[in-house]
């Protein structure tokens, strides 16, 4: 097995790409392997997996439910909201399948206003995560301009999913509804993703202009692994190396499943 690969992404020109896999259940449970795992990079809509994360465990709290109801209002519309493009009332529980599933910057909006930006910071550095800064709402472009931007890392990224896979930070109802969110999501993946023959795969991408991420949990019966990748750059020279990079990822888990070591 050509491990070789996976430091070849720390070389690829015109691009910096990032990726971390942590071993969640089977033989492989808490091994991991990284190349610029600790790097910081604009998140996109990575950093919706923490604002669910967040909504989640306020509902837990008690300081938000999914049934309630928020009104949007015109011009709370931003651009890439399939789901929520007209004014209207919707339920939290609505704008998060809309949020993850769909992508959709008016959802995601929605709920950071109504959980607040420090609500989502404190979660990630209450987990340790320290590269990640919830700094503007989606579509934003004047505090983009300001420099306000919204950052993670890889490892912040398969952090947070660990913490989610492991039921530390939510109960098992929630568990459940996070990780069926992202089995469900629609959207392309930007980056090429080789996944074990079989598995499934439960994912949130992200992609700006010159960025694309994808992150999520890969599960088949006995082991899973969680897997972050990132890239800012030349996309295109990314796409052979990430997909061979992940490869590679793909057939350790599997060996390390079938072996049992």
């Amino acid at each position: 097995m050509n491990l070789g690969l996976l430091a070849d992404l720390g070389v690829v020109p015109g691009c910096r790409v990032g990726l971390y896999a942590l071993g969640l259940e089977g033989p492989l449970a808490g091994k991991s392997f990284g190349v610029r795992e600790d790097e910081v990079f604009r998140s996109a809509s990575l950093i919706k997996l923490f604002v669910l994360a967040a909504l989640l465990a306020e509902v837990e709290g008690g300081g938000v439910s999914l049934e309630e109801s928020l009104e949007i209002r015109a011009e709370d519309l931003v651009a890439y909201s399939p789901e929520v493009s007209t004014p209207g009332v919707f339920t939290v529980r609505g704008l998060a399948w809309a949020m993850i599933t769909a992508s959709d910057n008016t959802a995601a909006n929605a709920l950071i206003r109504r959980l607040g930006m420090d609500v989502v910071n404190r979660l990630a550095r209450s987990l340790g995560l320290r590269h990640t800064v919830l700094a503007r709402e989606m579509m934003d472009s004047r505090a983009s301009e300001r420099g306000e931007e919204n950052l993670t890392s890889p490892r912040d990224v398969v952090g947070l999913l660990c913490a989610v896979w492991r039921s530390g930070l939510l109960s098992e109802p929630h568990r459940r509804l996070f990780l069926e969110m992202l089995r469900r999501q629609r959207i392309e993946p930007p980056l090429p993703v080789r996944l074990p023959d079989g598995a499934t795969l439960a994912h949130k991408t992200g992609d700006l202009e010159g960025m694309a991420g994808d992150a999520g949990f890969v599960v088949l019966p006995g082991y899973a692994y969680a897997l972050c990748v990132i890239a800012e750059g030349d996309l295109r020279a990314a796409g052979e190396p990430v997909g061979h990079a992940t490869a590679v990822l793909a057939e350790l888990f599997l060996q390390g499943h079938r072996s049992g070591a």
